[in-house]
Formats: structure tokens, sequence, C-alpha cells
């Protein structure tokens, strides 16, 4: 069993941030290993759904980190592994073929998991959801395939800026949501509007109040099946509907879970030496007094930052 002083759970924002700092603090080669189910080295986000889809960005551009970043300071970075098991008791992670990776510190930056359409036809080609760079790769490679028509569930952060990116590319874009307005959650219906008349003003359909039940096609989509009115012609669909705190590994471990790790306000668990941050952690907000989740890219930066120095033995 490889053993190491630091182990960061999860290969998204707050790993790249984390380690960064860590590095900053100091890191020694061979103290740091980041676990992480993607097949990439962790990236902005914001890129994804915005210049790296619009072809703007290269894929370096979008790396947290240069990819000789990890190598040059002795840090292991394990990709493609998924963690089954957490025991925190023997300071251990235990991923799909039984290899266990040991911890003295553990930092969880699971983060979200993007919320699935349950519709009939939500496996044929060219249904797209945007989480990894992945996915941003097959939505760009689509667009630039000879996509004409696009649909986008959903009328939150997601879907406005994926919307904004492909219609700037000349895909004629509907989107269709629930809501009565775009950005509900952020937006007031007065802000909303100015935007909704900017979106129509470019092109962009707004079907408010309407649900997606399925999707048609051939092996490839043809066509979105909204809940009301005539199917939509589709060449791609993207859904963005939400995302959910990836907790599932650490149930049973003796973490505090609700709707996220729950932490206090210096990011830690309720088990020594484990901390919490970014999407999945559920915080001590000393500013409003409650605890919250925030899923947005500027609290996994700042929370990424400021959990490296607490590993490294800071505390403020």
């Amino acid at each position: 069993m490889d053993r190491f002083r630091y182990v960061i759970l999860g290969g998204g924002m707050v790993a790249g941030y984390a380690a960064k700092q860590l590095a900053e603090e100091g890191l020694e080669s061979g103290q740091l290993c980041i676990v992480s189910a993607d097949v990439d080295l962790p990236v902005e986000r914001p890129p994804l759904s915005k210049k790296f889809l619009a072809g703007q960005k290269s894929e370096q551009d979008v790396f947290i980190n240069k990819p000789g970043f990890y190598k040059d300071h002795g840090i292991d970075v394990r990709l493609e592994t998924e963690v089954r098991q957490v025991d925190l008791s023997a300071r251990v992670l235990r991923d799909g073929g039984g290899r266990e990776i040991g911890f003295e510190r553990l930092l969880i930056a699971t983060g979200t998991r993007v919320r699935k359409l349950d519709v009939p036809g939500g496996d044929l080609a060219n249904v797209f959801y945007l989480r990894w760079l992945r996915d941003s790769k097959e939505i760009r490679r689509a667009a630039e395939s000879g996509a004409r028509r696009a649909v986008i569930v959903g009328g939150g952060y997601i879907g406005s800026e994926v919307a904004a990116v492909l219609a700037d590319r000349g895909l004629e874009v509907t989107m269709v949501f629930p809501d009565e307005h775009i950005l509900s959650r952020v937006l007031t219906p007065e802000m909303a509007g100015y935007f909704q008349r900017y979106y129509q003003q470019r092109g962009v359909k707004l079907l408010t109040g309407r649900k997606v039940v399925g999707f048609e096609g051939d092996g490839r989509l043809q066509r979105v099946v909204p809940d009301e009115g005539e199917p939509l012609a589709a060449d791609m669909a993207v859904i963005g509907i939400g995302v959910e705190p990836v907790t599932d590994v650490l149930e049973g471990t003796g973490l505090a879970i609700d709707d996220g790790v729950v932490v206090d306000e210096y990011l830690r668990t309720d088990v020594p030496n484990v901390w919490a941050a970014g999407d999945v952690a559920r915080f001590h907000d000393v500013v409003s007094g409650r605890r919250r989740r925030l899923e947005h890219w500027d609290n996994a930066v700042s929370q990424g930052a400021y959990a490296g120095r607490a590993l490294a033995g800071q505390r403020e």
C-alpha cells in the first residue's frame, strides 16, 4: 500500500488549486496524491461552457496547472481511479481494483455530478451533458461537424452559456426550461427579462414553462419532445438541469452528510485531519451565520487554496 502525507479525493478545481497552494507552502516530493475519476488533469470549469467550447481557448489553456507541474513537485496523480471505499479509521482509500492508498490528512473534493434527465431516448448520439473537459470536446466537435439546430434543456448557467456559444457559432438554438424566466435562481424577473430579450434578439428561441419528455431519432438525435407542442427538430441537445453533491462513497464513514459533507468555518469535518471543500462542502458561513453549499467556480478556487493552507497546518 502506498501512503502519503496528503491525499485529495477528487480531481476538479479544488484539487488543482489546493495542489498549487501546497506547492507554495513547501510541499516535498512524494507527499501528495490526487485521486481522480476524471481522464484529465484538473481544469478550469468556466471555459468548458465558454471560451474553450467556442474554440477561443486550447486544451492547454484550461489546465489549472501546467501538466509538468505535478511531476516537477513529485505529486502522484491517479486519473481514471474510482474510489469505492473510504475507511477513515484506517486512513485508507480503496479503489475498484482493491488497491489501497493511505493518508495522514485527507481533503474531500468529490464535487458534484450532473443530474440526468430520465426520459426515452436519453442515450441517443448527440445528446450531451457538460461536466468534464471531454464533454466540452464532444459538444464542440458536434457543433463543428455540420449540426445546424441545437436544443438546450435547462435555463441555468450551463444552459445559458452553451446557448450563447452555439448561437454565436451560427446554430439555430432553442432553450427549453420549466421556469418562467431564464436564470431563475439568481435573477429577478426584471433582470431576467433584459437577458431574455438579449438572447431573442440574437436568434435564440425560448420555450419557458416547458419540460422535455423525450428524445427521438434513429440512433442519433433528430427530435426533442416537449410536454406541450410539436417535437423540435434537432441535430444536438445539451442538458443542464443542475447537479448534486457526490457523497455516495462517504456514507457510513462517520462523516456528517447533509446535502454535502458538513464542515465548520475552517472546512474541517468532525473527523480529525479530514477536510472538505468546493461544491461538495456544506460549510458554516461566518458572514451569513448559516450553513451553505455553493456550486460556483470562485468558491472552488478560494476554498481550494484555503484547504491547501489548512492541510499544510495553517489555521485562519
